[in-house]
């Protein structure tokens, strides 16, 4: 450390672990005096961690519905079912298709208007339980195959008559177009609730034959939902606009038998939050079942809070519950719901804990902290913020407002696009901070600058027109505005006889005239080669620029000395493109002007 200098690298190393503790400090101070904000923003971050992960779960059980649907009946083939005797090949095809993403969807099968049914179960990788009904009036027979070998052991006739014309899987694909998700219902086999994606099989008349379907069982979000530990006592579940629930993490039955007298073993149903076993799910459901049936779709959270009350004694005073609601939108045609609850005194506790203990780590150095805090920052960050918003307006094609020995961009100072200049950087600092500033001007100006003809050069020329083009899209006050593409007729010749020094002296030369007769504000601009572009905020209308532009080759044709006895004129070609009149893009002005360039070069040609 030197004396009377110090280092940016110093300053910045001796308050480091001070401003740490200051931060440190600020945070607690705000989860002290926010705790109650604090409690609900977690809520709200659990239940859109929950909504993501869910999504994802879904996702991945629907998304491989529709190819194992496509491999079973193509939809670019007609999928006629063959007669009695080939069902065994149709199962053939549909083993394959059960199997071609693993064992996630287990089950393909197809029923037709005669009644006949065949049916793939994938059991395992290697073992498949194929279901078949060859006639209206038979009965299904269920054949496992191990290995390929039949296992005549668990073979076995159905005893009921199924009728696949009377499932509602059927009866939803039958009059769509289109493959069909169904809606959630309990499965009569396995009990668990399923979903259907399905289509109708029609013939080249467009009548219907069958439908095609498989079967996405639910039994594997609502075990994910299940092991989600939302907090000690929060729950989080899933739930379809009627209340009826999907998955819960309370490990409730999401279905259950219920008794019917000509059902003595019972059916199963689903089962209602509103008739959840678990009050925080009941009362959860029911302080948003109102907002589910006016708004279906939710483009955000929704949080809300409640009280709930002790059922056991209502005298005492109820618990604040911290809800949110969010909406899995449109999921394969599906619209569910993901509700989550959290009690406040879950969270509170040891959100107050915790902010004690940091409030008592930064109290510690909170005065040292707040003095070299603002020492430093009023010494270097307010130069480092200059620096970092020159850097963002250079980026954004703001171009730095001419030094007096400055010939660059000319004169783009102006009323009416003073939005694209910026001010030079006020730091004449001597330490690092000074130089990363100097270095920066001397970068603009190198990275905004033609090196040959010391005027802006094409990015810097496309950034600005671009920056006008969005204020043409964002305000309907913007100002029309002409792009010109100046050309030099035959500059090749001189190039060619004088040499490219010559020719670079000539270039310049011609910028140095198109610059000085430009009106002040506009900007000019070398595209590349013997190629000029101009930037006219007063030209409105092709006559206006046209007024310009003839000062442009007027300026640009005055004869010029070369070498001692070498005198030149460099005619040009100019086509001119109107915002907004002929485009409004950058690509389309200038080739709309480049086009009309060529038209005055060629009429110059033959005249």
């Amino acid at each position: 450390m030197k004396s009377g200098y110090f280092s940016l690298r110093a300053i910045l190393v001796i308050p480091f672990v001070a401003l740490i503790l200051l931060l440190a400090l600020t945070i607690a101070g705000l989860s002290y005096r926010t705790g109650s904000n604090a409690v609900s923003t977690l809520a709200d971050t659990l239940m859109i961690d929950m909504v993501h992960r869910v999504r994802g779960v879904v996702d991945n059980r629907l998304a491989d519905a529709a190819p194992i649907l496509e491999a079973a009946m193509p939809t670019t083939k007609g999928a006629t079912l063959p007669p009695t005797q080939s069902l065994t090949d149709l199962g053939a095809r549909f083993s394959i298709a059960s199997g071609i993403q693993g064992a996630a969807q287990s089950y393909v099968y197809y029923g037709n208007e005669q009644g006949q049914f065949v049916g793939v179960n994938r059991l395992t990788a290697n073992d498949i339980e194929l279901r078949l009904k060859e006639s209206e009036g038979a009965n299904r027979r269920f054949l496992q195959y191990r290995d390929g070998a039949l296992d005549t052991k668990q073979s076995f006739t159905e005893d009921t008559l199924f009728d696949p014309r009377k499932r509602p899987w059927y009866a939803a694909a039958k009059p769509s177009t289109k493959a069909i998700w169904t809606k959630v219902y309990v499965d009569y086999l396995t009990g668990e609730l399923t979903t259907t994606f399905a289509r109708a099989i029609r013939d080249a008349k467009g009548t219907v034959e069958g439908v095609v379907a498989t079967d996405v069982s639910l039994r594997a979000l609502n075990d994910f939902v299940a092991k989600q530990k939302v907090s000690e006592r929060g729950v989080a579940f899933i739930v379809e606009a009627n209340g009826d629930l999907i998955a819960t993490s309370t490990r409730e039955a999401v279905a259950r038998k219920v008794a019917q007298l000509d059902k003595p073993n019972g059916v199963q149903t689903r089962v209602n939050a509103r008739e959840s076993t678990n009050q925080l799910v009941r009362e959860s459901y029911a302080a948003f079942e109102n907002l589910i049936a006016i708004q279906k779709d939710l483009t955000e959270p929704v949080s809300r809070s409640f009280e709930l009350i002790d059922k056991s004694d209502a005298s005492k005073q109820g618990e604040t519950v911290h809800i949110s609601l969010d909406s899995l939108r449109e999921i394969g045609g599906l619209r569910w719901y993901t509700i989550v609850a959290v009690p406040r005194g879950d969270l509170s506790q040891d959100a107050t804990r915790d902010a004690w203990r940091a409030v008592a780590m930064g109290a510690i150095a909170a005065v040292i902290a707040v003095l070299l805090g603002l020492w430093i920052l009023n010494w270097v960050a307010t130069d480092l913020g200059a620096i970092a918003a020159a850097m963002n307006k250079m980026r954004q094609g703001l171009v730095e407002k001419p030094a007096p020995n400055f010939t660059g961009a000319g004169s783009l100072t102006k009323h009416r696009n003073a939005t694209d200049t910026t001010a030079p950087l006020p730091i004449h600092r001597t330490d690092e901070v000074g130089e990363v500033a100097r270095q920066f001007v001397a970068m603009r100006h190198d990275l905004q600058t033609d090196k040959l003809t010391g005027i802006a050069n094409r990015d810097t020329f496309s950034r600005i027109v671009e920056r006008r083009l969005r204020d043409h899209h964002e305000s309907i006050h913007a100002l029309p505005f002409a792009v010109l593409f100046i050309d030099l007729n035959d500059f090749k010749l001189i190039n060619d006889e004088f040499g490219h020094i010559a020719g670079d002296r000539v270039l310049q030369t011609i910028a140095e005239r198109a610059r000085k007769v430009m009106p002040e504000g506009d900007l000019l601009a070398r595209y590349g080669g013997d190629e000029f572009v101009a930037l006219i905020e007063g030209a409105s209308t092709l006559t206006e620029a046209r007024v310009y532009a003839g000062n442009l080759v007027a300026a640009i044709s005055a004869p010029m000395t070369i070498r001692t006895a070498d005198i030149v004129a460099v005619r040009s070609s100019i086509g001119i493109a109107i915002c907004p009149a002929d485009a409004t893009t950058f690509s389309e002005l200038l080739r709309i002007a480049d086009k009309r360039m060529y038209m005055q070069k060629r009429i110059a040609t033959t005249q």
